[in-house]
């Protein structure tokens, strides 16, 4: 009996345990829909506090929300990355403040961090201490590279911007090299690469940037980063491509449950220890 439980219990963490297909150190995982499940919106600290303020990087819908979109369980991967990193005095940089659910998410969530959030709209102070807005054009390098020269080294950056496939790339090959070696860089949001899909065929009237055979998206982008190894993005100088190609150690996509905005996928880069 014990011998059957236990080939029960490693049939049941092979099945929970995220498939990886491996290039070098580049990874592709994909996470099974039973680990997020609508009946099982797990409990972490940070998804927990995602649902709290109604920030659809969440897993769950709190029942007083009126207006919502589907929940992108971005969270419980950030969980993953970021929990070590709760009691440090981390700085970290979010592009894209909205309606600005996820500032006091962030804030909660890392007692001693100093944040940074940009946006194309200028917003009040969001009376939070320690949370910082700046009114940033993300296709905008000088823009940028201000923000990164004042206000960097960053421990995380994460790009929940315009979701245009030039304002992603750009910002990546821009706010790159103020991110910390080993810290995190994570772009949300890449279902619009997929675009269109159901009724999704532009973002906020404009259409999208995406060229007839789609080798100019940020998911294509990703992907052929992850097998060879070489960034090659169409949207950035050969300079920036070999840049980000020598300081990234490991791209991950994470494929998450699609929703009715298509296939939901999550982008991270890992800045390489000494470079």
């Amino acid at each position: 009996m014990l011998n059957l439980a236990l080939k029960i219990l490693r049939k049941l963490q092979r099945m929970l345990t995220p498939k990886k297909r491996r290039t070098q150190n580049l990874t592709y995982r994909s996470y099974p829909l039973l680990a997020y499940s609508k009946d099982n919106c797990l409990s972490d600290e940070l998804s927990l506090l995602a649902n709290k303020w109604s920030t659809d990087k969440g897993t769950a819908i709190p029942e007083s929300v009126e207006r919502f979109g589907p929940r992108l369980f971005f969270t419980p991967i950030y969980e993953m990355f970021f929990s070590s990193m709760r009691d440090k005095a981390v700085c970290v940089l979010e592009i894209g403040i909205g309606g600005g659910q996820s500032l006091p998410m962030w804030r909660q969530y890392f007692s001693k961090a100093q944040i940074h959030a940009l946006d194309i709209v200028r917003y009040g102070d969001p009376q939070l201490p320690g949370v910082a807005l700046h009114q940033i054009d993300q296709t905008d390098r000088m823009q940028l590279m201000s923000v990164g020269t004042e206000f960097g080294p960053f421990d995380i950056i994460i790009d929940d911007g315009g979701h245009m496939m030039e304002q992603q790339q750009v910002s990546l090959g821009t706010l790159f090299s103020y991110l910390q070696p080993g810290g995190y860089y994570f772009i949300e949001d890449l279902h619009t690469s997929f675009w269109p899909f159901n009724s999704y065929t532009d973002l906020y009237g404009t259409a999208l940037d995406i060229n007839e055979d789609r080798t100019n998206t940020t998911y294509s982008m990703l992907m052929e980063f992850m097998k060879s190894g070489v960034c090659n993005s169409l949207y950035l100088s050969s300079e920036e491509n070999l840049s980000l190609s020598m300081m990234v150690d490991k791209v991950v996509v994470f494929d998450l449950p699609s929703t009715e905005y298509g296939p939901n996928r999550l982008g991270m880069l890992r800045r390489a220890q000494g470079r």
